[in-house]
């Protein structure tokens, strides 16, 4: 670790115009201590995926409170990786947080909805021009939590109206109710990607169900990409039938939620997107953390909205027809 930290140090003092530096772990605090404090930085990322699996990134967290205060003039873009409660103690050093418009956080462990709270509520004090926001905790794992992540833990962000872009993930699906989204919705009139724990690694039940799309659909005419978790087995041909199209929504990612029929689905989707949107489909990345009968439901239901992928292009030109024809 010291000679990685040495190198690395030695190499960035080498370069003191750098603007933009991307940093694999391992991270060091003396590591964070310079980049934060260039002049002519302006964006800093150290960072792994947040499905790897964890490994320290601190050679000694505790040590946060002996450091100095980070100061940077220029510094408007930061991505790191730590366990959140160190995350606060990094935030809390910056000297000029006015001036992050960009920040991610991806823990190396599961967190609970306490660790949740306590990192939300710094951020949106702290970074008062936050445009994109990014908390990740590791999705292969579960966090044992027995409250979930619900608009109480969430509501400090609501007063960030310039709000382009949050991105959420978490073991278990987030607890959140209709109205909820509906706040949402109208507190980020500028939202363009909205992903809030689409692939959670629990099968626990969504709280949400397919009207879940609707708040956004009335609201946000500037959402290029919605990541939900949803439950829309009880789905039925009235399901958000006076949903408006989406204007500008160009990927819908809700492919481990909870589905039975494939075409209902297709078909109600059908109704709200534009002609260029699609579903997006993936597959779980991390099923080795789950357990078993986790992983075997996730495939399964994969290959159900695999299926609504195909199916979704012939009912959207069939509506498509249909309008020509009525016009």
């Amino acid at each position: 670790m010291d000679t990685v930290e040495s190198v690395t140090i030695e190499l960035l003092n080498a370069l003191p115009k750098l603007k933009r530096i991307i940093l694999s772990p391992p991270f060091t605090l003396e590591m964070a201590d310079y980049c934060v404090q260039s002049d002519a930085l302006r964006s800093f990322s150290c960072r792994k995926h947040r499905n790897a699996s964890p490994r320290p990134m601190f050679t000694n967290p505790d040590s946060f409170q002996s450091h100095t205060n980070c100061a940077s003039h220029s510094l408007s873009s930061l991505f790191v990786t730590l366990p959140f409660r160190d995350a606060v103690k990094f935030i809390r050093r910056l000297t000029t947080p006015e001036k992050i418009k960009e920040f991610g956080i991806t823990s190396i462990l599961p967190e609970t909805r306490n660790s949740f709270a306590t990192l939300v509520t710094t951020v949106a004090e702290v970074f008062t021009g936050l445009r994109t926001l990014g908390l990740y905790s590791p999705p292969g794992l579960r966090s044992g939590t027995k409250e979930g992540i619900d608009i109480r833990v969430l509501a400090p962000l609501l007063h960030h109206s310039e709000l382009h872009h949050l991105d959420i993930a978490h073991g278990e699906p987030l607890d959140l109710q209709y109205q909820d989204l509906e706040d949402m919705a109208l507190a980020w009139p500028s939202i363009k990607t909205l992903n809030l724990n689409p692939m959670p690694a629990s099968c626990s039940p969504s709280s949400l169900t397919l009207e879940a799309l609707q708040p956004f659909a009335r609201h946000s005419h500037d959402l290029r990409h919605l990541g939900l978790y949803l439950d829309t087995t009880n789905s039925s041909m009235d399901s958000l039938r006076d949903c408006p199209r989406f204007q500008n929504l160009g990927a819908l990612a809700v492919a481990m939620s909870a589905i039975q029929e494939t075409s209902l689905i297709a078909m109600i989707l059908s109704r709200i997107f534009p002609a260029d949107c699609h579903l997006s489909h993936f597959r779980p990345v991390d099923v080795r953390f789950m357990p078993k009968e986790y992983g075997n439901v996730f495939l399964s239901r994969v290959k159900q909205w695999a299926e609504v992928v195909r199916l979704l292009p012939f009912f959207i030109q069939a509506r498509l027809e249909e309008r020509m024809t009525i016009n």
